[in-house]
């Protein structure tokens, strides 16, 4: 969420749980709240990853697997050549790029394609699998 803030005098902007305030001129500031990503998600987001490409043989890169899941998640932006073919580029999961909640999102998007395409087990073997990633965290 974007909003702009005004500045008068006597009032102070800080971020939260910063104790040192910082005396900014009167006038309007451009402010963006996020939610932050959270670290581990992100490092479980990986472990699942890492989990994938050692259980499979189609992929010879995890690079490849990850963009092959991106792109089957819909998590991509096209590009139209000259010629009228279309190239799909998967997005960025960088920190800057997401917040939390489009990451909690995609994950659960990843899952469902993992289990579809690579898993092909009952209930209880996704949780199997998904009980394994926990491990590597």
């Amino acid at each position: 969420m974007k909003a702009i803030m005004l500045k008068s005098q006597g009032m102070l902007l800080r971020l939260p749980g910063d104790d040192n305030f910082s005396e900014l001129p009167d006038g309007e500031y451009d402010v963006e709240i996020k939610r932050p990503r959270n670290a581990k998600f992100h490092r479980k987001f990986f472990a699942f990853l890492n989990l994938v490409f050692s259980n499979q043989d189609k992929y010879d890169n995890i690079d490849d697997l990850r963009w092959e899941l991106l792109l089957r998640c819909g998590y991509y932006h096209a590009h139209a050549t000259l010629n009228g073919e279309m190239l799909y580029f998967p997005k960025s999961i960088a920190f800057d790029k997401m917040d939390e909640v489009e990451f909690e999102a995609l994950y659960k998007k990843i899952t469902d394609v993992v289990f579809k395409y690579f898993i092909n087990g009952t209930a209880e073997d996704e949780q199997k699998f998904l009980n394994q990633v926990a491990t590597f965290l």
